[in-house]
Order: C-alpha cells, then structure tokens, then sequence
C-alpha cells in the first residue's frame, strides 16, 4: 500500500507542472464597438519586436442589430503591444450578431468552430493565410443556414458550382463563394493603372522633346 502511495506522489510532482496555468499571460477585455473580445498574452515584447496575443472563448453581448466584426492587428495590454495572431478554438462560437468578419495580416492559427454557428456572416475577408481548424466558419446548421462570400480565401482544391471542397472547415449548412477582390476594389485598382500609364506616357513624351533638343542644339554647335 505505501509503495503505491509514494508512486502516486511522485507522479503527482512529475505532472504537476503540466496543469499550472501560465502565471506570466495577462489578459484583457477589450470593447470594440458592441462587442467585447477577450484577448490572452502569447509571448511578451522583446526590444522593438511586439508580443504576441490570441482570442480566447468569451460569451458575446451586444445592442441591437447586426454588427461587422473587424479584429484589430494589435492590442494594448498593460502599456504594451502585441501582435494578435491567433483566433483560440470556440472563440465566437454563436456569436449571431456577427454581420462580417475581417481577419487581420497578422493572424497565423484560428481554432477548431472558432466561428460556428455565426450564421448571419455574410462576408468573410482574410489578409492572411492561416492555419484553419476543423468547422472554424461551420456557419450554418440545419434550422439557419448560411450564405456567405469569401474574401482572400484561395482554394487549392476544386471548387464546383454545387459542391463544397472545404465542407470541413465551412460544414456542410454553409454555402460559400469564393471571390479572389471585390468589385469595387478591381475597379480602383483599373483606375490606378490608367493613372500610372498616363503619368509614364507623358514622362516618356517629356524626355523625348528633351532629347531632341539636346541633338538640335549639338547640330547647331
């Protein structure tokens, strides 16, 4: 009997450490617009280089009506700043007053079901290519189905006009349309690249007419 007590204690010390949570993480409640999103310390800042932070699990509170859902880059923890580059798994599980979500540069990991069941998502943009759990935008379920337009999403598998190769990440209530730029910002870009040729024409035309008086004026010497 005692020898199995004396295991029983030193397995107890072995694993201890394994089950005390991390007394270095600081974590903050940060109210953006009407929602408040809890962020937990990752990595502290070292020299000029930010720490780094993720989303943990909170139970979501809002006003009235639909609200876009904009993540921030970094946030400010007790004086200091760290990049937010993980989404934790559960996050903003049925978080329904979700309108849109952007994803910021910075994120790398986003949680399995980090957004399940947010089926009023319409719009979804990413600025990044993380790593994506199981069911992390499963949107939709049986009684509310989702249908939603995604933003900087590049497939690498076969996208069909009514299949879903993604079904384990969007589930199978979601019907998804991957959109590689908006309208509105293709036609910007168009209008960028008119502007640009225009000011490169008449740069080439100036130095033409300069040319050519340089010869003229050699000729006439």
């Amino acid at each position: 009997m005692k020898a199995y007590i004396a295991v029983a204690i030193v397995a107890a010390v072995i694993l201890c450490p394994f089950f005390v949570p991390d007394s270095d993480a600081e974590s903050k409640v940060i109210v953006d617009g009407d929602f408040q999103i809890l962020y937990v310390t990752l990595t502290e800042p070292s020299g000029s280089a930010h720490g780094t932070a993720k989303i943990g699990q909170m139970d979501w509170t809002y006003s009235e009506g639909l609200k876009p859902l904009v993540i921030p880059e970094t946030v400010d923890i007790s004086g200091k700043t760290y990049d937010v580059t993980e989404i934790d798994s559960l996050a903003f599980r049925s978080w329904y007053a979700i309108s849109s979500i952007v994803l910021p540069s910075t994120i790398t990991r986003i949680g399995d079901g980090a957004f399940s069941y947010c089926y009023q998502v319409t719009e979804i943009h990413f600025n990044s290519n993380p790593e994506i759990g199981k069911d992390a935008f499963s949107l939709g379920f049986q009684s509310h189905l989702a249908d939603c337009n995604i933003y900087g999403f590049t497939p690498t598998r076969p996208v069909g006009e009514d299949g879903n190769p993604y079904e384990d990440i969007f589930g199978k209530y979601t019907t998804v349309h991957y959109k590689e730029i908006s309208i509105d910002s293709r036609d910007a870009m168009i209008h960028i690249a008119l502007i640009s040729l225009g000011i490169a024409a008449l740069f080439f035309m100036g130095r033409s007419v300069k040319v050519k008086r340089i010869k003229r004026k050699k000729r006439r010497n």
